[in-house]
């Protein structure tokens, strides 16, 4: 009797963390327009644009609020200013192998004269690393506008559950397999913007799940204010030359 009892103790633990795990999924990539005030979810009070994590989608604006709401969630913060923006994802040339698209912005971020370089940018990167759901979280926020950039998102266990919500919301995506290495990408893209899913293995063989999404648009409008700046600081110092002579 008392195996008996165990087992089904097993038996409904495991159904428990199941349900668990599909609301958690649910509650991080629902739709914005669906909130109820006051929910932890409720981030964000425009109407979604593209892809959203927690709330969060193209057009959030990253105020005070909302970075409690997220610590609220995700738990500490840390927070880095004029970061280094790189798309780059899993091992290098992955971007140039397999989304070429993103490889050349990418060039533009991190490239000067056909070479890498360490480039900063006018960014706020907030870094989440004790959430109960995640292993690591990272949002990357243009100062100019103050509106997402770049999410990272790594899972505690190999995320089925998020895959299922997002199919769910978006469709079903579009299929990589990777082709000297274990794993395989999952992706959606809505106008410009794409969302990357990559299921893998790590070198321990334990299930690895990452998301990245990518607000491709307004990653352009930042690299046109940051070009737009350096030209009117090259305009200035050249015009305080011209004023000596």
């Amino acid at each position: 009797m008392a195996r008996i009892a165990v087992k089904k103790i097993k038996i409904a633990s495991i159904i428990l963390g199941l349900v668990l795990s599909v609301i958690i999924g649910i509650i991080l990539f629902k739709p914005t327009d669906k909130t109820t005030p006051g929910s932890f979810s409720a981030i964000s009070d425009t109407t979604a644009r593209g892809f959203t994590f927690l709330d969060l989608h193209a057009d959030s604006i990253l105020t005070d609020k909302v970075r409690d709401r997220l610590m609220e969630i995700l738990g500490s913060e840390a927070v880095e200013k004029n970061t280094v923006l790189d798309l780059e994802m899993h091992f290098p040339g992955f971007l140039e192998k397999y989304f070429p698209a993103l490889n050349e912005l990418n060039k533009h971020l991190n490239f000067e004269d056909g070479r890498r370089t360490r480039i900063e940018h006018n960014t706020t990167k907030l870094i989440y690393r004790y959430s109960t759901a995640f292993q690591y979280v990272e949002l990357f926020f243009s100062n100019y506008t103050r509106k997402p950039l770049l999410f990272r998102i790594k899972a505690k266990r190999d995320g089925k559950d998020y895959l299922a919500t997002l199919r769910q919301k978006y469709g079903e995506p579009q299929a990589i397999t990777w082709q000297d290495q274990k794993g395989k990408s999952l992706f959606w893209t809505l106008e410009k913007d794409i969302l990357i899913l990559s299921l893998f293995t790590d070198q321990y063989g334990q299930p690895q799940f990452e998301i990245m999404i990518c607000h491709v648009g307004n990653i352009e409008n930042l690299l046109a204010a940051e070009k737009k700046e350096s030209s009117q600081r090259k305009s200035e110092k050249a015009g305080a030359g011209r004023k000596l002579f």
